[in-house]
């Protein structure tokens, strides 16, 4: 007998519902939109099964069985935690999974078990530590949880409007977030949501504005680390003060092992964190000096790249198919890749110059239609966008070609067996570069123009 539990994993117990079935699970999903907590990002659910299941027949049985009601469903598999992304009720979802040797679905107790890890399959471990994490940090709340839940949607949607958010550009991403929250909460005198909220930027602009290697976040006491926890094959090493001295910012997971949440965070991102920290931190502050309401309309402005950069340098990619949902699905698939390897070209724009992502991708120009050998094909595109300086110097497109480079070798190294990506070079077009400035006429189907929108978009609120 198979079992699939499905849980949001901001709500996971009361909240989950198990479906047992004799073969393959067939989620089934509620005709109301589901619901989060953090209305702005996509929800994640976990379908948890038995043994029976694996990782790759899950993912290739899983499209079959929604019979089209998915709308932009998308099977990533070359990532360390693999998912499917699709839109239900026009609300995107991050659906991950895991397998565990086990006749009956967990209980939460199970689940904090440091054994429960060895019960599931090893390339789905790192899936369910997310469960345990969010028990991990209930468990250790000294607030309610909606009061906790509130503080954290709006960091969130403070970090998201600030463009400093997601792991993916090299900035704290959700579980990061709900751990400093969690850290706050625990160290804050007042258990009042608007008070947390306040006391959150001023503990952590003081904890980053040390001149020393900037401590670990836990939330874990020593107290309770008191026994090492056995290596667990397919989890990253615990975290360790003197083997990972070189982490910009160490925000330690609650679930064990206790590994860094934020070890992607890159020296630029965390810059630009840092900086909209004391931003927010210079508003409230301000505001507790006189009688008037917390300014929170401008403690979420939405930030504007354009404002503050003159030269941006961008990649680009575009799919071709001769069907026009197929050119979209694959667009899709081939964005998730590049969105993954990212980071790495981030890493090396900042090694020569200060650099600020548009974390957001973008259509660059309008799909249309080409003719190659008699055919009609369709062509999607999209592109990426970073702000670049280097003081007031100018700069040209020949400063970034080693970044550029080192960006197509990642691309092409993960493309590469037995990296997992399998990329169809037919249809799957680029990456490309381009290097521009702001005063450059912004004609239609340039990336300027295209930046441009998607700046005003992000400012009205449309994002």
């Amino acid at each position: 007998m198979a079992f699939l539990l499905l849980c949001d994993v901001f709500a996971y117990g009361d909240d989950a519902e198990t479906l047992a079935c004799n073969a393959v699970p067939v989620l089934i999903l509620h005709t109301q939109p589901p619901t989060h907590p953090h209305a702005h990002a996509p929800p994640t659910r976990i379908a948890l099964c038995s043994s029976t299941i694996d990782t790759n027949l899950f993912f290739a049985q899983f499209p079959h069985f929604t019979n089209g009601g998915l709308a932009d469903l998308v099977v990533v598999t070359s990532t360390r935690v693999p998912l499917i992304k699709f839109t239900f009720h026009a609300v995107h979802v991050d659906l991950l999974f895991a397998s565990v040797d086990l006749a009956e679905p967990p209980s939460n107790d199970d689940l904090l078990r440091d054994d429960f890890l060895f019960r599931v399959s090893e390339n789905s471990r790192a899936t369910v530590n997310g469960i345990r994490t969010i028990l991990e940090i209930y468990r250790r709340l000294r607030l309610p949880q909606e009061d906790y839940a509130c503080v954290l949607r709006a960091v969130k949607y403070w970090a998201t409007r600030r463009q400093v958010y997601g792991n993916l550009y090299t900035f704290p991403n959700g579980v990061c977030l709900a751990i400093m929250v969690a850290r706050a909460s625990q160290l804050c005198p007042v258990q009042d949501p608007s008070a947390l909220l306040k006391f959150f930027f001023a503990l952590y602009v003081r904890w980053l504005s040390r001149s020393t290697p900037t401590a670990p976040i836990t939330i874990v006491m020593a107290e309770d680390t008191t026994t090492a926890m056995t290596a667990v094959p397919g989890m990253t090493r615990a975290w360790d003060a003197t083997r990972d001295a070189a982490d910009l910012l160490p925000i330690l997971n609650p679930a064990r092992p206790t590994v860094n949440a934020a070890h992607t965070v890159g020296r630029s991102g965390l810059q630009l964190f840092y900086a909209e920290l004391r931003r927010a931190h210079r508003l409230l502050q301000d505001h507790s000096a006189t009688a008037d309401a917390p300014p929170y309309r401008q403690l979420w402005q939405p930030y504007n790249v354009l404002q503050e950069y003159r030269y941006f340098v961008s990649v680009h990619i575009a799919c071709v198919h001769a069907s026009s949902t197929a050119c979209e699905s694959l667009l899709n698939v081939w964005k998730g890749f590049i969105e993954s390897k990212l980071r790495i070209f981030l890493y090396a724009l900042e090694c020569v110059a200060e650099v600020r992502p548009f974390p957001q991708s973008v259509v660059d120009k309008p799909s249309d239609e080409i003719v190659g050998g008699g055919v009609t094909l369709r062509r999607a595109s999209r592109a990426f966008f970073f702000g670049v300086r280097r003081g007031n110097s100018e700069l040209q497109q020949s400063c970034f070609a080693e970044a550029f480079k080192e960006f197509r070798y990642a691309v092409a190294e993960g493309t590469t067996p037995p990296y997992g990506f399998e990329r169809d070079e037919h249809s799957m077009l680029g990456p490309w570069f381009s290097f521009f400035a702001k005063e450059q006429t912004a004609a239609p189907g340039t990336a300027l123009h295209a930046l441009q929108a998607a700046c005003a978009e992000a400012v009205s609120g449309a994002f």
